[in-house]
């Protein structure tokens, strides 16, 4: 790291999965869809197994079909609570 540079905050997931809050200013659920969309793509191309990537990227998606596009990743938590929880 340069001296001119901030590092990067950290989130510790625990703080927003507790209250439920998954709001921040770091990386967007629906970023994060784009850079596996990316990593898929080049998976593909590589002819490498891209069951790990691939499997994100549906986990990722379906966050995003739920309302949750634009909140950090530890919101993808709440595909893993139970109905009603």
């Amino acid at each position: 790291m340069r001296l001119d540079e901030k590092p990067i905050p950290k989130i510790d997931p625990m703080l927003m999965m507790r209250p439920r809050d998954y709001t921040g200013d770091q990386c967007s659920l629906h970023t994060h869809v784009g850079a596996l969309a990316h990593l898929v793509s080049l998976s593909t191309e590589a002819g490498v197994d891209k069951r790990f990537p691939d499997t994100l990227f549906a986990l990722y998606h379906a966050a995003i079909a739920a309302g949750l596009e634009g909140k950090e990743l530890p919101a993808v938590y709440e595909l893993f609570r139970p109905k009603g929880a």
